[in-house]
């Protein structure tokens, strides 16, 4: 049986559904795994209802607020309740014409409430906006299945606790600041009412400010944690400010900027012309990291929390050798392959470097004793920021390293090879297995040959979505040897590509949907679903936002994409006239051919 979701399925027709905010990320109560919630309206009421959407954790990345998406293979709870399973097809799509305006905005943009008192009269799970003096603020609260932050508010006369959920927990409030806190809705427990944040809530600071002007040396594009790196100083930005300075996400050197704060954080920023570049002091320690592939997403032993693994060159060593850097799972979505970084506060470490997850004092203890080796960097929540490629470093151990050679005799040459060491291979597919899933990870094996000898590789997190059939050539790019029990096998990398050699098939028409989502990239098109590349995806839709009535022509290997272009369609009418000027064609030649005869 093919472990692709997308397999040219050909299923009823599909849901539509429209997510009105952005997914809260929960834990079941096992702790093994991940689930987001939000809320939505759906083709199936008339877009005239509100209903939870419950998610698995495959799709939680790929869901925004304020987009639609086709949705096939649901499953419908008795409470109305639409729950997305891993199996489940994903696809954004326009707007819906029939979605009104007045639900969204009732529930997107709730009214502020100044005066703290009255919410003792609301019902449970209403939904408001406060605003309020901080007077007190918690530290984060980690639990098996989530994490937390309470900030209580006043108007002076009374109070309210606002609870943070998520990597809201992470935002920087400090007492005596006033806020405005928006959607966040009634939590009535025991007879006492808080407030609690959803995926829709945002934070505003309303303070006294303060000017700031020079050269930004950092920056960090991920969400929730936006921020730039000036005169040793990291400043909390909005999306806006970052979007105004950087509209590209990529950093750019001697950018001069001056703007206001409150503490430290940004309230408005401009980029300048600066009159004289000045040397600057240096802030806290830091170094600069260049990642040489996409991280590798593992589970602790404890399978209650997620860490990333990746191979990368330092500055404190020159760029001149490999290192592998283990990520906290705050940064994994920000760590991109072939990009640099500046790291402050990074600690490094030798053995025994999962506790550094921990953020107890025995942990803290243990870091500060192994802070002079050097083999692995644990970056744990300090502050990661974009920055330039370094001048110094070289390109031959980057070419080394994400463009092994490919090996085609798989038998004598790879039982020589050396563990660990990275090769690319290609061979025909003889056996797939189904995908083995573990507390920690997740797995499949694709055994290759050439015809005299064989191999096994192991494909690892989200290649183990990969659709391979048995028959297929494929070179398979950027694996290790892994060497156990005098037995090697292949395992995948951060860095593995799987490409498909076999017959081609034209396909043509209509895109009437899209995935997004890394692993499971694909359009929707007469009726099947065809698994893309991230360059297809790009080509098509370099807005990663859906686009009606985008007509395409391609090839396609089974139901895999090889080649695809946006092309301008002809009109219905054009088309049945084509096909007649061909039929009278035809007839013509044929009276020729037989006039000729004669």
């Amino acid at each position: 049986m093919n472990e692709n979701p997308f397999y040219c399925y050909k299923g009823p027709k599909p849901i539509t559904m429209f997510v009105l905010e952005d997914l809260v990320v929960r834990k079941y109560a096992t702790g093994e795994q991940t689930f987001g919630t939000s809320w939505m309206l759906s083709s199936d009421s008339g877009f005239e209802s509100l209903k939870q959407v419950i998610v698995h954790e495959k799709h939680i990345k790929v869901l925004k607020k304020m987009s639609a998406y086709v949705v096939i293979r649901y499953t419908a709870l008795e409470d109305g309740t639409l729950k997305i399973g891993q199996q489940t097809v994903v696809m954004q799509t326009k707007r819906p014409d029939a979605l009104t305006e007045d639900m969204i905005v009732e529930f997107v943009k709730p009214h502020v409430v100044e005066e703290l008192g009255r919410i003792g009269s609301f019902e449970n799970k209403k939904r408001i906006s406060v605003k309020g003096e901080v007077t007190k603020v918690s530290s984060v609260i980690e639990g098996t299945k989530s994490k937390r932050k309470v900030v209580t508010l006043t108007d002076g006369q009374a109070s309210i606790d606002v609870k943070l959920w998520g990597e809201l927990a992470e935002t920087g409030i400090h007492e005596g600041t006033t806020i405005v806190v928006t959607c966040v809705h009634v939590d009535l427990y025991q007879s006492k009412r808080s407030l609690n944040s959803t995926g829709g809530t945002v934070i505003q600071i309303t303070d006294v400010e303060e000017k700031f002007s020079g050269y930004v040396e950092g920056v960090s594009f991920e969400q929730g944690s936006l921020a730039i790196f000036l005169n040793g100083e990291v400043l909390t930005c909005t999306s806006r400010h970052i979007d105004s300075l950087f509209p590209t996400h990529e950093f750019i050197e001697s950018k001069y900027v001056e703007g206001k704060k409150k503490g430290c954080i940004v309230t408005a920023v401009e980029e300048q012309m600066p009159m004289e570049k000045e040397d600057l002091e240096q802030g806290p320690k830091h170094i600069t990291m260049f990642v040489l592939e996409d991280l590798a997403v593992r589970k602790y032993a404890t399978g209650e929390q997620t860490f990333g693994t990746s191979w990368m060159l330092s500055s404190d060593s020159g760029f001149e050798s490999l290192k592998q850097v283990i990520v906290h799972e705050k940064h994994i979505k920000v760590l991109k392959k072939m990009s640099a970084y500046v790291v402050i506060l990074g600690r490094w470490n030798s053995e025994n470097w999962a506790t550094n997850s921990d953020t107890s004092s025995a942990s803290n203890k243990s870091i500060s004793k192994i802070y002079n080796t050097w083999k692995h960097m644990a970056i744990l929540k300090q502050n990661v920021m974009q920055t330039k490629r370094p001048d110094a470093l070289t390109e031959e151990m980057i070419v080394a390293f994400v463009k092994p050679h490919v090996v085609e005799e798989l038998g004598g040459r790879i039982g020589s090879f050396e563990n660990k060491k990275r090769i690319s291979v290609k061979g025909e597919v003889t056996k797939v297995s189904s995908i083995i899933e573990r507390t920690k990870s997740k797995r499949k094996v694709g055994t290759l040959t050439d015809g005299q000898a064989s191999i096994d590789v192991k494909l690892w997190g989200e290649l183990a979505e990969t659709g391979i059939h048995e028959g297929t050539t494929i070179v398979v790019t950027c694996v290790h040897v892994d060497l156990y029990q005098s037995k090697r096998s292949l395992n995948s990398t951060g860095g593995t590509v799987i490409q498909i050699t076999d017959v081609e098939e034209k396909f043509s028409g209509y895109v009437e949907g899209v995935s997004f989502e890394q692993g499971s990239l694909a359009i929707f098109l007469n009726g099947e679903v065809l698994t893309c590349t991230s360059r297809h995806i790009d080509s098509l839709f370099p807005t990663h936002e859906f686009i009606e009535r985008k007509y395409v022509e391609g090839k396609k290997k089974g139901c895999i994409v090889t080649a695809v272009e946006e092309q301008m369609p002809m009109e219905k009418e054009d088309l049945e006239q084509v096909k007649k000027d061909q039929g009278e064609d035809e007839q013509l030649d044929d009276r020729l051919l037989l006039s000729d005869m004669l």
